[in-house]
Order: structure tokens, then C-alpha cells, then sequence
């Protein structure tokens, strides 16, 4: 009986030690392929997270049209058209803005067509006879051969470079290329309408002032008999830049707002009065021989007391 109690002990304590070694070993496998797993996951989240930003795109820097001014003014335009070392006002007939131009030929190249003065052909190269000729003299008397080869080479014609004939007609080629298109330029400046602009401060020959006061006081009167009736009852003032532009007959060919009065109520009530007024006198005589078609720009005020004046 004691044996056999014994003999269990025994075996509860090998299968005691076999399950500790077991677990043991279990455990130690366990760690390892989670050492390796953690491993894996710091590599995997260093060589993902590392990341490579390229260079920030390229942005071309803002430019600005630049040119050189020629007349110094004391007072800076409204709107200038490019960058210059002082102020300038504008000028010229072009409906688009244009940098100042010549039609004089300048010593370095340029994009601008210009007028071009031929060049005086150059003096062509005469290939003068050797002065060191060997000469050879003799006591004897001997044929004539020698002075009748050296005659022969005088007599013969210089031959001239072929090149330069090539290069002279090419530049030819291209200075009338240079005249032709002047003169197609010249001609569509010819058929540009002559446009002269009137201001209170540009006025100075009687003609003009006396068709501008004319022209002023028709504006003023029909505006104040039409005076806007929303701007009257909301109470809005302000003044506003108008520019006019009349037809040798005195009819409207075009009428642009320069500066806005901030309020499109009065904007559209100097517009409307304007065409209310319309026909205005046709031009004079002396005006129409020298314009073709006339500006007039104006300051327009809506002032308060429901009164419309310009000047």
C-alpha cells in the first residue's frame, strides 16, 4: 500500500517537473517571437515614417513692364501702364497701351521696327602686286619668256571675293524689308481717326471752349430737370469721371466712366443723361478740319439740394 502511495507521488512529480520545463520552454519561444515581431514593427515604422519632401515647386517670380520715362510731371497718373524712374503722363492716339517709340535707327539691336538708313557699300579689296618680286638678271642675251609671263599676270583680271556681293545684297534684302514694313506701319497710323480730348484744364483755343461751354451747359440742364429719383429719395451724393467721345456730326460714338462714384445709381444716371441729351452741335468748321472725333472729359457732381454740376 505504501509502495504504491509512493510510486503516485512519484509520478505526480514527474509530471509536475515535465509540465514546469514544458511552460518553461514555451516561454522562451514566446518572447522571442515577440522580440522579433516588436522588431519588426520599429523597423517597419522608421523606414515608413521617414518621408522625402522635394524641393518646393518652382514659382516664377511676378514681373513688371519697365520702360524709361522722357518728361517729368509733378503730378502721378491715376492709373500708370508701366514702372519708370519718375512720374509721366500719357499720351498718343493708340487705343492700347504702347511703350514710346522713334523711328530713328539706333546703334544696338532692337524689337521695335525701325526706319533704316542704308549702309555705304564697302570698299572692295584690290589685290595690289607683290613689290618683292625675285627679279633675275642675266649677261647673256635670253629669250623674253620671263618679262612676257609677268606681263601676262598684269594683264589678267582680279578676281574678287564672290562673298561679299552675297552679303551685300542680303543686307539690301533686309533693310528693304525693314522700309516696306515702316511704311505699312505709316500708313495705318495714317488711317487712324484723329482724336483730340478736352478737359477744363486742357482748353485753350476759343473754338474749343466755346463748344465745350456749350456742350456743359446742355448736360447740366437736362440732368437737373432729370435728376434721378432714387438717388433723390434715398438721399445718395457723389461726384463721378465721365469721358464723352462725339462724332464730327455731334452724335455719341462711345461714353466710359474713368473713376466711379462708388454708387451704381449715379453711374447710370450720368450715362442716361447723356444720351437724353444727345444730339449735341456738330463740330465747327476749324474743329472739323483737324478732328475726326472729339473727347470730353468732365468731373460729374450730384450734390446735395438734388443738383447736378460738372467740371
Amino acid at each position: 500500500m505504501k509502495k504504491n502511495r509512493q510510486r503516485q507521488l512519484d509520478l505526480g512529480t514527474n509530471s509536475l517537473e515535465t509540465n514546469t520545463s514544458s511552460s518553461t520552454a514555451i516561454n522562451t519561444r514566446d518572447k522571442l517571437v515577440f522580440t522579433v515581431f516588436v522588431a519588426l514593427m520599429v523597423h517597419a515604422v522608421v523606414i515608413l515614417g521617414i518621408s522625402f519632401s522635394a524641393y518646393g515647386r518652382f514659382h516664377a517670380r511676378p514681373t513688371i513692364e519697365v520702360t524709361l520715362a522722357q518728361h517729368i510731371d509733378k503730378t502721378a497718373p491715376d492709373q500708370a501702364d508701366y514702372q519708370a524712374q519718375f512720374n509721366q503722363q500719357a499720351s498718343g492716339t493708340l487705343d492700347k497701351k504702347a511703350e514710346l517709340t522713334t523711328d530713328q535707327r539706333a546703334d544696338f539691336s532692337d524689337t521695335v521696327i525701325r526706319e533704316v538708313t542704308p549702309e555705304k557699300p564697302k570698299e572692295k579689296a584690290i589685290t595690289q602686286p607683290n613689290e618683292n618680286t625675285q627679279v633675275i638678271t642675266t649677261r647673256r642675251e635670253t629669250n623674253n619668256k620671263i618679262s612676257q609671263d609677268e606681263k601676262k599676270k598684269k594683264d589678267e583680271p582680279i578676281v574678287e571675293n564672290p562673298g561679299e556681293d552675297t552679303e551685300e545684297t542680303l543686307s539690301n534684302s533686309e533693310i528693304a524689308s525693314l522700309q516696306a514694313k515702316l511704311a505699312q506701319q505709316r500708313q495705318a497710323y495714317a488711317k487712324r481717326p484723329r482724336v483730340k480730348t478736352l478737359t477744363s484744364v486742357a482748353t485753350r483755343a476759343s473754338v474749343d471752349a466755346e463748344y465745350l461751354n456749350l456742350w456743359q451747359e446742355k448736360i447740366e440742364l437736362i440732368g437737373n430737370l432729370n435728376y434721378p429719383q432714387e438717388a433723390r429719395r434715398k438721399k445718395i451724393y457723389g461726384q463721378l469721371r465721365l469721358v464723352v467721345s462725339l462724332l464730327p456730326d455731334g452724335s455719341i460714338h462711345n461714353i466710359e466712366i474713368l473713376q466711379s462714384s462708388g454708387q451704381r445709381i449715379l453711374d447710370d444716371a450720368a450715362i442716361r443723361i447723356v444720351r437724353m441729351a444727345a444730339p449735341f452741335a456738330p463740330f465747327p468748321p476749324e474743329l472739323r478740319k483737324d478732328v475726326d472725333r472729339l473727347e470730353i472729359i468732365r468731373t460729374w457732381k450730384f450734390e446735395k439740394g438734388d443738383r447736378l454740376t460738372s467740371e
